[in-house]
């Protein structure tokens, strides 16, 4: 009898690993946000969050103009190395703020786990946006929130 059971543990331990080696664990990913754009605002909102990725300047230039200032800097996108994926809340007077929690890499997949929340009521509308390069082997960006999850296939 004991030899049954050792066998039948040695079968479930053997099996559990097993299954544990061959998934492929998820990678943190560090971002880098590019720094020195607005949203345009001929941005059309369908939705409280846009989820993007620009394969082209032509693509990014349709979200995004440069906002040059005395001391900032803009940050150079090179569309020939990177691609850019952003996230854009809809202006609102109670302006949505985002945080990326998290983000990995899964295969040819970026995750993003992002959360928003909202400010006190202002006198004016505004949003936020996180824009940041990806490598252009990624073919799709998952965003996770609270409220749900979107992909984006990138082409």
């Amino acid at each position: 009898m004991k030899f049954k059971i050792s066998v039948l543990l040695m079968v479930i331990i053997l099996g559990v690993v097993s299954c544990k080696s061959s998934q492929k664990a998820a990678d943190d990913f560090d971002i880098s946000y590019l720094e020195g754009y607005f949203t345009k605002n001929t941005v059309e909102y369908e939705k409280e969050v846009i989820f993007m990725v620009a394969t082209h300047n032509e693509a990014f230039s349709s979200y995004f103009g440069m906002a040059k200032l005395m001391n900032n800097t803009i940050s150079n996108v090179d569309f020939g190395v990177h691609n850019v994926a952003a996230l854009i809340t809809k202006p609102s007077a109670e302006r949505a703020v985002i945080r990326i929690v998290k983000t990995e890499m899964v295969k040819n997949e970026l995750i993003v786990h992002f959360q928003t929340t909202k400010n006190k009521k202002a006198s004016y509308h505004s949003n936020d946006t996180k824009i940041f390069a990806i490598p252009k082997d990624i073919k799709k960006v998952t965003f996770i929130s609270a409220q749900g999850t979107a992909v984006v296939e990138v082409h």
